[in-house]
């Protein structure tokens, strides 16, 4: 069965050819779809399985209230955070799975009402060694909170992965859990805190689509899940619901006898 996937933003430079890669690696029969050049937003968003939110720049200051913070951001694309937020709403709406990297579980996490750090250098410190070195990615260790649906992915409770960014996670958005953290404390996955009553969701602070280890649980774990679960959901689309039940007919009710009149019977002989 055919799945198609939708990218938040998937053209306009080489690095974004890095998730299109990375998706088709699964072998799957798959159909991506580049959201941020459609024509109708809402039509695409009716036929993809799985949205994939993918990284960039930063994130408006002004949609997680504080934007005093905007000449420390980088690079503000504020057309592309109001078509994000939108695809997230309909994602709702649709109970789509939702992946975001980097970018997007900043996206994710400020859609469900949290905060951003606006510079993790001025907040944490050694905060750098979560930036690109030059051109590279800088790596570092995490760990996996016991009993989240990343654990189920990753395999394991500790691992390493790649980093290039200078925000992250600040409040926490409301309904949402922490599924990992680096040893400074930055925040370096999400996902939603009722997940077995939810659709799934998400987000990771590393790139998996351009990981050295692309065998590792923190790659292609996240990979294999997130399809899962769009398969899932494209089987569950298909399933027509049942009817509600018709009422049973209330039966007429009998009209009321009027007060002073007295019901005569014939007598029988």
């Amino acid at each position: 069965m055919g799945l198609t996937i939708g990218l938040s933003k998937g053209s306009g430079s080489p690095k974004f050819r890095n998730y299109w890669n990375w998706l088709e690696a699964a072998g799957d029969d798959i159909e991506i779809v580049d959201l941020s050049v459609s024509a109708d937003l809402d039509a695409d968003m009716a036929r993809i399985d799985g949205l994939v939110l993918t990284g960039g720049s930063d994130v408006a200051p002004e949609h997680y209230g504080h934007p005093e913070l905007e000449p420390i951001c980088e690079s503000i694309d504020r057309a592309r955070d109001a078509m994000e937020l939108r695809m997230l709403d309909l994602a709702e709406e649709r109970e789509l799975p939702v992946l975001g990297i980097c970018r997007g579980l900043q996206v994710l996490n400020v859609h469900k009402g949290g905060t951003l750090i606006a510079h993790l250098p001025d907040r944490v410190e050694g905060g750098e060694a979560h930036q690109k070195e030059g051109e590279s990615d800088r790596r570092h260790s995490i760990e996996v909170v016991s009993g989240t649906l990343l654990l189920k992915a990753a395999g394991d409770t500790v691992g390493e992965v790649n980093s290039a960014h200078h925000q992250a996670i600040d409040q926490l958005g409301p309904g949402l859990m922490v599924a990992a953290r680096s040893a400074d404390g930055v925040i370096e996955a999400i996902e939603l805190a009722g997940k077995m009553a939810a659709p799934y969701l998400l987000g990771v602070q590393w790139h998996p689509e351009r990981m050295t280890d692309q065998d590792s649980g923190l790659s292609s774990g996240v990979r294999e899940q997130f399809l899962f679960e769009a398969r899932s959901a494209r089987i569950l689309s298909g399933v027509s619901k049942p009817l509600p039940k018709a009422d049973p007919p209330v039966p007429p009710a009998e009209p009321p006898a009027d007060e002073g009149t007295t019901t005569l019977f014939p007598i029988i002989q």
